[in-house]
């Protein structure tokens, strides 16, 4: 099938483009290309660095959404290189087009796209009868970014523009102006450089944003109210299993009752013997020097001096005959008795005392009354 291409004219009859021969061919074997004015169409530039080949699509549709300008609109994205370019422009415009020419337009291009290419540099492209000069950077055959101006730029405007706009430099915008000559006028060519990643059938009027919201009110209030439910039959569920615990605990303290009426009751026993065994009678002084007396005159020594500091004695003792003292005879001794150990000669007193030292034992026996002041021991 022929395509016949018309430039759209908001304030006329469309331009036809190309062969016009075209248009003695039946309408039924021909194809119409609606041609967007370059002045109709909001253009954006976007780094499409890193989005898989498979998303770019899907990327190219959300930022179309999002940088539109119009409430319902077409849009033509190329992809070139890690750039994604993008014209948008009102959907009315192929509304009146259609009703112009008896039917849609079978495609929709930007003037942009019907650009020739370039191997590198800046192109001129003027629209018939439309105000304004389009200039495209190209680089690698790849177009790079793309200007609108009102007027035709002389070289100081040209300058001002690129210098006060650091970005274009950095896409390699030349600060001088680039040669005028190449501006062309008509339709340069009739096949389009880039090929469009959003087909015709791409409508934003189709996402029905009040049914989406009405639907996605009913799921969080149907979520809501099923989380409640199970909120609510978990806390009593919760509910019942504490009161049911507290039930339990109280039937385990009644059952307990009787053993903890009789630990309590051996538990004062327990201190009753123990305060008993406390209170119970030790070896008096009066039994301990008894004793010590006893040990000491069987030895045939009496005491001169005596220290008496529980749980150390210390007691000088002096022989009653002028005969040699036995000084292992008495440490025995006094080890012997139940009462005492840990005995030490000290030393020599005034050339005829002796002096000893010796300890009470802390688990001392008791003395049974009837051997006090008698020495002997049961």
């Amino acid at each position: 099938m022929l395509t016949q291409s018309y430039l759209f004219n908001r304030d006329g009859t469309d331009d036809v483009l190309g062969n016009s021969t075209v248009s003695l061919i039946p309408s039924f074997l021909r194809s119409l290309r609606l041609v967007v004015p370059r002045q109709s169409c909001v253009y954006s530039r976007i780094s499409c660095a890193g989005v898989p080949l498979l998303g770019i699509k899907g990327f190219a549709s959300l930022q179309a959404e999002q940088l539109s300008p119009f409430q319902k609109f077409g849009v033509y994205a190329v992809k070139q290189g890690e750039t994604l370019h993008m014209w948008t422009w009102d959907k009315t415009l192929e509304i009146h087009f259609a009703d112009r020419h008896g039917r849609a337009a079978t495609q929709v291009v930007p003037y942009s796209l019907l650009a020739p290419r370039r191997e590198q540099g800046v192109s001129w492209i003027k629209t018939n009868g439309h105000p304004g000069v389009e200039a495209q950077l190209w680089r690698n055959k790849q177009c790079v970014d793309t200007l609108l101006f009102e007027q035709q730029p002389g070289p100081t405007e040209w300058s001002a523009y690129i210098t006060g706009q650091p970005q274009l430099g950095v896409l390699g915008w030349p600060i001088a102006l680039p040669p005028l000559p190449n501006v062309q006028n008509g339709l340069p060519t009739i096949k389009p450089w880039g090929r469009n990643l959003l087909s015709a059938a791409f409508r934003l009027p189709k996402i029905k944003f009040a049914l989406i919201a009405k639907f996605a009110l009913w799921v969080s209030t149907a979520a809501l109210a099923a989380s409640t439910a199970a909120w609510l039959s978990e806390r009593h569920a919760h509910q019942k299993a504490i009161a049911e615990g507290v039930e339990n605990q109280k039937l385990r303290l009644a059952a307990l009752e009787p053993v903890q009426r009789n630990r309590e009751a051996t538990q004062e026993v327990v201190k009753w013997l123990t305060a008993a065994k406390n209170l119970a009678p030790r070896p008096s002084k009066l039994e301990i020097l008894n004793e010590m007396a006893t040990v000491i005159t069987r030895q045939g020594l009496v005491v001169r001096e005596l220290d008496f500091s529980p749980p150390t004695i210390s007691a000088t003792l002096v022989p009653v005959r002028s005969s040699d003292v036995r000084l292992t005879a008495v440490i025995g001794a006094l080890e012997a008795n139940p009462l005492f150990h840990d005995v030490r000669f000290v030393d020599v007193v005034g050339g005829n005392a002796f002096k000893f030292t010796w300890r009470l034992k802390n688990n001392a026996p008791l003395l049974a009354p009837s051997a006090l002041g008698t020495g002997i021991r049961p």
